[in-house]
Order: C-alpha cells, then sequence, then structure tokens
C-alpha cells in the first residue's frame, strides 16, 4: 500500500477523503460522490477502504500538496474540492477553511481560485436546470433514453 499512496492518484483521493472528513462527519452525498469519482479513477477499493478508515490532517494534506508541481492537478483538485464541498448543497465553514488552505499551498492565485469556483456553481445550476427539464441524468443520455 506504501506506493500506492505516493502516486498522484491516491494523493488526489486523500485530499478529498480529508475535506469530507473536515466537518467531523460524512455527509451520505459526499461519500456516493468520492466513491464515484474513485471508481473512475479506478483505484483500488481495498485502499480506499483503508484511507477511509483514517482520513489525513489538513497538516499530511499540506505536506503532500506541496510536492505537487502540475498547474493542472492543482486546478482539477480545487474544482473537485467544490463540487465535493457542494454535494449537500452548501459549502460548511470548515470545508471553506479546508479549501482555502489547499489553494495557499498549491500556490493557487485568488482569482484562479475565484474562477474555478464560480465555473462550479455555475456547472452546478446548469445540472439543476437540466434534471428539472429532463429528468435525473436525462441530459446526458441519448433520446432521453
Amino acid at each position: 500500500m506504501e506506493n500506492e499512496l505516493t502516486h498522484p492518484k491516491y494523493i488526489y483521493a486523500d485530499i478529498l477523503i480529508a475535506l469530507a472528513d473536515a466537518d467531523g462527519v460524512v455527509d451520505p452525498r459526499e461519500r456516493e460522490l468520492l466513491d464515484s469519482f474513485f471508481d473512475q479513477m479506478e483505484l483500488d477499493k481495498e485502499t480506499i477502504q483503508e484511507m477511509w478508515l483514517t482520513p489525513r490532517t489538513l497538516d499530511v494534506i499540506e505536506s503532500l500538496l506541496s510536492d505537487i508541481p502540475d498547474r493542472t492537478f492543482k486546478h482539477c483538485i480545487l474544482k473537485d474540492c467544490y463540487l465535493l464541498a457542494y454535494a449537500d448543497q452548501k459549502i460548511d465553514p470548515e470545508e471553506n477553511h479546508f479549501i482555502k488552505r489547499i489553494s495557499g499551498i498549491m500556490d493557487v492565485d485568488a482569482e484562479t481560485k475565484q474562477r474555478i469556483h464560480a465555473w462550479v456553481k455555475l456547472s452546478l445550476a446548469q445540472k439543476d436546470e437540466a434534471d428539472e427539464l429532463f429528468g435525473p441524468g436525462a441530459a446526458t443520455r441519448i433520446g432521453g433514453y
């Protein structure tokens, strides 16, 4: 498991699990969203289960992030942090604090952070409108089937 945990995909998962646990309660919607993310990323289910049992502290997350130079990785993790934070329709103060700290560690400037946040809010609003118009998930199905 040690080698896996140093892989950027597992660091990514670690960060998201830590955010989900930031307020001390993992909402079922957060867990469902993350399980979907981790399935798409093809992460080992046993490793992920172990990570859920021992979420990292923000200090550990900060040290993991300090070694990531990839700009796209940083922007994507910030996007997914906002998506996760909105899984229960609102960003809790602990989640906001977590996102603010990691964006600082990743050296994402305030304008870029704001643009990513605005994009996530717009995307979620558009998804909600599509669900209302076409039914849940219908907007991504061909012909509404």
